[in-house]
């Protein structure tokens, strides 16, 4: 296997380290050499830092499947991450844990894991994976075997699936549909109907591969997106700069979908708001005529979905207040 790539992976923390050890777990046991970890962590409060500290600096962990456990850690507030040492890129398997001082977000948290990786470790590809997925330990090797003679394919896409029923899709890539960006084959069956190498526009973000050249090109998430939708604008502002994407059905991740977004209903309402904000903004900056006009009825749909949400939330709530009285 030529493993001449050197790949960063990126994973992004906020009070999930359950997840996030999984998520690591699969990661060391994947069969591609020439990687490193950076481990993001949005100024968790659920002491996420300490559990996945003890979890992989103990070399006798049981609970472990990783074979001689020995992953060294280090560590950086966000206020040293300037000092970050440039010798500790030749480290043996080690996980480097960023610990911002506040919770950013997703399009900032992982821009900083990005900045530091192209900065410090000069990758020729960065993998991004959101900390609720795992990963098929053959699923690297096989988007890095996908990368050979592919030099304007800035994105490669693996094959996500639900990690709650993996008969079901996730994502086999991004496409353009109805005006907006939309993962190909969401919540369908997986009978091998999506099980051919195909040029896409881009990936999910749950899991991604990354040309560093092209984000060398075209710059990092839009941060004023926050958390929604900002891989789909990626994908789009990649497109529409020339850059290939390509979908790698023999590449297998598995996502734990919803994991990373809490239920309550007030931040369920206000990340409905900003999705439709976020779509919108990025349709009105990049689709063509014909896709705004197909958007303008999609749009119309999330607002009425958005307003019934609003009324059931709001009837459940004086049910309560009426039961308490």
């Amino acid at each position: 296997m030529d493993a001449k790539n050197k790949i960063i992976i990126i994973i992004l923390n906020w009070n999930g380290w359950d997840d996030t050890i999984e998520c690591l777990e699969s990661v060391y046991q994947i069969n591609y050499p020439n990687y490193e970890v950076i481990l993001v962590d949005n100024n968790s409060q659920d002491d996420s830092i300490k559990k996945i500290r003890e979890h992989f600096s103990n070399k006798t962990n049981l609970k472990s499947q990783i074979k001689d456990l020995n992953i060294k850690l280090l560590e950086y507030e966000e206020k040293t991450f300037n000092s970050i040492n440039r010798d500790e890129k030749r480290l043996d398997q080690k996980l480097i844990i960023l610990k911002n001082s506040k919770n950013y977000g997703y399009a900032k948290g992982n821009n900083i894991g990005m900045k530091i990786a192209l900065k410090i470790f000069y990758p020729d590809y960065i993998l991004l994976l959101n900390n609720d997925t795992i990963v098929d330990k053959n699923f690297l090797k096989e988007l890095i075997n996908a990368t050979k003679n592919q030099e304007k394919v800035g994105i490669f896409a693996p094959k996500i699936l639900n990690a709650n029923n993996r008969h079901v899709l996730d994502s086999t890539g991004h496409i353009i549909s109805w005006g907006r960006v939309v993962d190909r084959g969401s919540k369908k069956i997986d009978k091998n109907q999506y099980d051919n190498r195909i040029e896409v526009i881009g990936a999910k973000g749950a899991a991604c591969l990354y040309k560093r050249e092209m984000l060398e090109s075209i710059g990092l998430f839009r941060e004023d997106l926050v958390t929604q939708y900002e891989d789909a604008e990626f994908s789009w502002r990649a497109y529409i700069n020339s850059w290939k994407a390509i979908y790698v059905p023999q590449s297998i991740v598995y996502h734990k979908i919803g994991r990373s977004i809490k239920k309550e209903d007030s931040k369920l309402l206000y990340f409905q708001r900003l999705s439709i904000k976020n779509i919108t903004s990025t349709v009105k900056e990049y689709g063509t005529i014909k896709q705004k006009i197909l958007f303008s009825f999609i749009l119309l749909k999330f607002i009425i979905t958005y307003v019934i949400l609003v009324c059931l939330i709001n009837s459940r709530k004086l049910i309560n207040l009426e039961k308490k009285s």
